[in-house]
């Protein structure tokens, strides 16, 4: 009896259909005014004999456009299914008053929200020329008033005022006009017809929340369709804008001072500070300015300045180069340029995320987010592009990555140093026949682009590349020839904390990003660049996913650092590889290797320094924890430990050694001094700038 009934037409169920309709209506009507805002930014900022090439990049700008409307409608307009669930099981004539008011008041509530934030959005960019940022919550801190003077007085403030009464009472009308009529075709229909519609509707939403298949929700990164910066604003709406900045300011730092930097590191004076990281005695008056070094006096650098080129390799961890044997080929061309290389391997990361790693390596940052924080306009005169600028090189950072994402185009562009800034959709049009994953263009694309910059330039090069291959889901591996002949010993797979087939594809991808690495070496090494190109290839962190490695710091942060250098240029001292060290320390040894009597921010220590006690004297994992061949100091968690230098292997000392603490405070020196830095720099960048000319 209860199957027959599901299967009988109900006459009465209009409460569905007086639902299902409006709930379209409501939903199409945002979906257009969403699509209005965003051709009324076209129209009002677009530069037309800028765009006029680019016709294909707008209709991709607004075909994304509508995916990301329709993400935000499905969220907001998610709660209305549930008494559409109810009505399609409840038969009922007609739908209570007080249900119909509740959607036409939800419908209401939610374009009035469009509206007035897609008005305010659209005065934002008149001024900021981007979608509300991280920025506009620089207005909590107006303590005395300047920005609500000056939206007064630069802004129509009061014609907006009158817009938005406008709105409201042609809503109030609109709205009343979407609820009214209910859908023909559901007004008989059975249970299960009206089952079916729901899920599908259900699932319909589900998805268009999610906004892509592919393993990453829809979101800001995936906004970069084009090169023309502009377009690349079109696809993100006001409302999505504003979640995200806010976001971003919740995630971000408070503004650092020399006050709050000092206090975390445990320090009562920036003389004590600086002291203890540069393990002398410092001027009280200006402690800071002692962080200043300069390079050597070298006429080959002055009149044969070498190019430059740092990579920073996604996920290319020391654990992993250590498999490499045998049918476990994990290295591919790099194992035969490994001769031709200096192989740092007790090496640590920055941090354990990328867009940290690279803040930490360009500008010696100890904060995680600085780019997606209130700062991340500021100019860091201090940085490595502006250290290779100053000595007349032509600076570039190139990726793989979309530049949308974590804010990079904004971020690196204001003020950091670097005369150009490519991203997927450029190496896109460099190589029509670029591989494009997940997460933009991968590894063999990128390295070309470097080769073709190094090639048709004469003068001195300074180039940042970062790699994206071997990064989740592993879209790489399928690129990888070797694939079949891929054997992983027992001793590997009895590691494994995920299924079998996620970690070969880690390893192919991994390989594919090592092989097309030794591929590059071997060119430029093959040929007359490479007697005058120095390159420093470093992993952004290693890769904790696929292995169960224990504690050991060294699998779980060790990453390589690898340095090409040509006859030429290389220092005639003995180099000791078994230096604890990490990528802090990596611009001071390039500066040594490439510039001439440059002044440069001493993040870190020369690695080839021909005198021992200017090495650095220990790895710093940034917030964390240091450590040397002798010892281990965990500031954090007060753990400190002796290390076994046979084994490696650390002893816990329930009592920590002079030496130890010693180890420990040089780490929170560093962290402290370098915040102090940037909070100085973020105040005053002027004066700061004056230390480095």
């Amino acid at each position: 009896m209860a199957l027959r009934s599901i299967s009988q037409p109900q006459t009465s169920c209009s409460a569905f259909a007086a639902l299902l309709k409006p709930f379209f209506n409501i939903f199409l009507v945002s979906l257009l005014v969403l699509t209005i805002f965003r051709l009324s930014l076209l129209l009002a900022f677009g530069h037309w004999e800028s765009l006029s090439g680019h016709a294909s990049d707008l209709i991709r700008a607004f075909g994304l456009g509508i995916r990301f409307d329709a993400k935000l409608l499905s969220i907001l307009y998610f709660p209305l299914i549930i008494p559409l669930w109810v009505f399609a099981f409840r038969g009922r004539n007609g739908a209570p008053l007080w249900l119909k008011g509740l959607y036409r008041w939800w419908g209401f509530a939610v374009l009035l929200l469009l509206i007035v934030v897609g008005i305010v959005d659209i005065f934002y960019f008149q001024f900021f020329k981007s979608h509300i940022d991280i920025l506009a919550f620089n207005i909590l801190y107006d303590s005395n008033g300047e920005v609500l003077h000056s939206l007064w007085s630069d802004f129509p403030v009061v014609w907006v005022g009158v817009g938005v009464v406008a709105s409201i009472a042609g809503l109030v009308l609109l709205t009343r006009l979407l609820v009214r009529r209910s859908c023909p075709l559901c007004r008989r229909t059975s249970v299960l017809t009206r089952t079916l519609i729901m899920l599908v509707l259900t699932v319909l939403l589900g998805l268009l929340a999610r906004g892509t298949l592919l393993d990453r929700p829809l979101g800001p990164s995936h906004t970069v369709v084009s090169q023309e910066p502009f377009i690349n604003q079109l696809p993100m709406n006001a409302p999505l804008a504003l979640q995200y900045a806010y976001k971003h300011y919740s995630a971000s730092i408070a503004t650092p001072t020399v006050e709050n930097q000092l206090r975390n590191g445990g320090f009562s004076t920036l003389e004590e500070a600086v002291g203890t990281y540069l393990r002398h005695p410092v001027d009280a008056e200006n402690p800071l300015l002692a962080l200043i070094d300069t390079t050597g006096y070298n006429p080959l650098l002055d009149s044969l300045p070498p190019h430059v080129v740092v990579l920073q390799m996604e996920s290319l961890g020391e654990y992993y180069m250590g498999f490499n044997r045998g049918n476990f080929n994990l290295l591919g061309a790099l194992v035969d340029e490994l001769p031709h290389l200096i192989h740092f391997p007790n090496f640590f990361s920055c941090m354990n995320n990328t867009p940290a790693t690279l803040e930490g390596m360009l500008f010696g940052s100890p904060f995680h987010h600085l780019g997606v924080s209130t700062q991340y306009p500021k100019p860091l005169p201090y940085s490595a592009p502006w250290t290779y600028k100053r000595k007349n090189y032509e600076t570039w950072y190139i990726t793989g990555q979309r530049l949308g994402w974590r804010n990079l185009d904004l971020y690196l562009a204001a003020g950091k140093g670097f005369d150009h800034i490519e991203g997927d959709n450029a190496l896109r049009e460099f190589d029509p026949e670029a591989h494009v994953g997940e997460w933009g263009v991968h590894d063999a694309s990128l390295f070309k682009r470097i080769w073709s910059v190094l090639q048709s330039s004469p003068s001195p090069q300074f180039i940042y590349g970062m790699s994206i291959s071997h990064h989740t889901p592993y879209d790489a591996a399928t690129l990888e020839p070797f694939a079949d002949s891929l054997q992983i010993p027992d001793s590997v797979t009895r590691l494994y904390k995920t299924g079998p087939a996620l970690a070969r594809r880690s390893f192919l991808a991994f390989r594919y990003a090592a092989n097309q690495l030794g591929l590059f070496l071997r060119k430029l090494r093959q040929s007359p660049l490479g007697q005058r190109t120095i390159v420093a290839i470093t992993g952004d962190h290693t890769l904790r996913q696929i292995l169960n490695v224990g504690d050991d710091p060294m699998a779980n942060y060790a990453v390589p650092l690898l340095l090409y250098i040509p006859e030429q240029y290389m220092p005639k001292c003995k180099v000791d590889t078994t230096t604890f060290s990490s990528q802090n320390d990596i611009f001071p040894t390039l500066y040594h290797l490439s510039l001439s009597r440059a002044n440069y921010l001493h993040v870190g220590c020369n690695l080839l320094d021909s005198i021992p006690s200017h090495r650095p004297p220990a790895a710093v994992y940034t917030n964390t924890f240091a450590m040397n061949r002798h010892a281990f100091a965990q500031w954090t968690t007060d753990y400190y430990a002796t290390r076994d230098t046979v084994t490696g292997r650390l002893h816990h000392d329930a009592h920590p050694t002079p030496t130890e603490l010693a180890l420990g405070a040089w780490g929170r020196s560093y962290m402290a001094v370098m915040g102090c830095f940037i909070a100085r720099e973020l105040e005053n960048a002027s004066e700061v700038e004056g230390w480095l000319k």
